[in-house]
């Protein structure tokens, strides 16, 4: 990444961790914005990173327990649909 080479210590998937393992001093961490908004933690401070580079993969998920309904399946087409459109896949 750009020439920096990061020692990872601590590793996890839940947001709230993260933000309790910088709070105790033991590292940095890039997060979501949306994460952030309104729940810093004491001790810890919030920088805004402005890189177009800089890319978040999220995903859909649904059930095989039940048919979805209509407008889970127009929501679901659309989303595939634009995103293969954009070649994000």
């Amino acid at each position: 990444m750009k020439g920096i080479e990061l020692e990872t210590i601590f590793q996890s998937r839940d947001f709230h961790t993260i933000q309790g393992l910088v709070g105790a001093g033991l590292g940095i961490s890039i997060l979501p914005e949306m994460i952030l908004d309104g729940a810093i933690f004491k001790e810890t401070r919030s920088i805004a990173l402005m890189d177009k580079e800089l890319r978040r993969s999220v995903g859909i998920i649904t059930t095989k327990k039940r048919n979805m309904s209509p407008s889970e399946t127009l929501f679901r087409d659309f989303l595939l649909a634009y995103f293969e459109e954009n070649n994000q896949f």
